[in-house]
């Protein structure tokens, strides 16, 4: 009785461990599937993104050199159109990834983005323009300052 009671053990112990043995499988399995990031297409090239750049404004993701050239056009996103004036940029070097923010300044006059000359500081260039004589029309008398 006291050697079946063993045996019986034995297999409780050998199916735990088996049992357990899976489990560490399946979690390993799991744990390697949520590391590996599953492999980007630009949609301005077609290939796969290696240096990546990410739009700030939208978060789309492209070949850092499509969309470097993209930018130099237009600064809207290709997929949503959403403007955009800076690109982050993403890359591995050996295990460590390395990243860098590029600004780009639309062509476009931005009217709420307070790059506006103002006035006061082409004052001194204003000033220094030569006077310029008006002339008479005959019924309003115009003169310039210089006189």
């Amino acid at each position: 009785m006291e050697q079946f009671e063993q045996e019986k053990k034995s297999e409780m112990v050998e199916l735990a461990c088996e049992t357990v043995k899976k489990r560490i499988k399946k979690g390993q399995a799991k744990k390697k599937q949520t590391n590996e990031q599953p492999l980007e297409n630009c949609s301005i090239c077609y290939g796969e993104i290696i240096d990546k750049g990410i739009i700030q404004t939208c978060k789309h993701t492209y070949c850092f050199q499509c969309i470097e050239i993209w930018a130099k056009e237009k600064q809207t996103c290709p997929q949503c159109r959403v403007k955009f004036n800076k690109i982050q940029r993403v890359w591995k070097q050996g295990k460590a990834k390395k990243q860098k923010m590029y600004n780009y300044r639309s062509n476009e006059m931005n009217f709420n983005d307070g790059n506006l000359i103002s006035i006061n500081l082409i004052y001194q260039q204003i000033i220094a323009m030569p006077q310029i004589s008006f002339m008479d029309l005959g019924f309003i008398e115009i003169s310039s300052d210089s006189e």
